[in-house]
């Protein structure tokens, strides 16, 4: 997934646990962020927060660093495997990598004449 990526669930199974994965992210990224209240956040904080939160649950099963994940669903249910519940998901390492997560720049685009 890229910066400027859209996703889109194909059944509610995964898109319950893809929320529940969300839910669980924003709650832990509150140091990370230096916010008490992870609700409301802007794009680039709320990106941030997805695409640093999948690289790292990512980067826990699988030491190849990579700059996307491909298949969300795929590494969620990877990471179930391993530690059993999304619950028990090694957050303080993930929130490692959305420290470190930096988000491209927009690109300018040339003016029309």
């Amino acid at each position: 997934m890229a910066d400027r990526e859209g996703v889109a669930c194909t059944s509610k199974k995964n898109l319950d646990r893809c929320s529940q994965l969300i839910t669980h992210l924003h709650d832990n990224a509150r140091f990370v962020l230096q916010r008490l209240d992870v609700k409301e956040l802007g794009h680039a904080q709320e990106i941030k927060i997805q695409n640093g939160g999948l690289l790292g649950l990512q980067g826990q099963l699988n030491s190849k660093t990579q700059d996307r994940v491909k298949n969300i669903d795929s590494v969620i249910s990877d990471a179930e495997k391993i530690f059993q519940s999304i619950e028990n998901f090694p957050y303080s390492k993930i929130m490692q990598v959305i420290s470190a997560y930096r988000i491209r720049p927009k690109r300018v685009r040339g003016k029309k004449e």
